[in-house]
């Protein structure tokens, strides 16, 4: 049974909420997708976008919590 951790982009975008701040994925999102990586987490640039969109997301909605 697959877990949510086999899936690339889930990893990814825990990855992204685990080591980086607001900011810093704030910045990404105004900067183009990192092709290093895409091709680390095996994701296309719009899979990239998504995932910091997400760990974005998550860290805005734990601080006004």
């Amino acid at each position: 049974m697959k877990q949510l951790s086999d899936y690339p982009l889930v990893s990814f975008a825990t990855a992204c909420y685990d080591h980086n701040s607001v900011k810093e994925l704030m910045d990404a999102l105004a900067a183009q997708p990192d092709l290093s990586d895409m091709s680390e987490w095996h994701i296309t640039p719009l899979e990239w976008r998504e995932g910091v969109q997400a760990a974005l997301n998550a860290k805005l909605f734990n601080e006004l919590s």
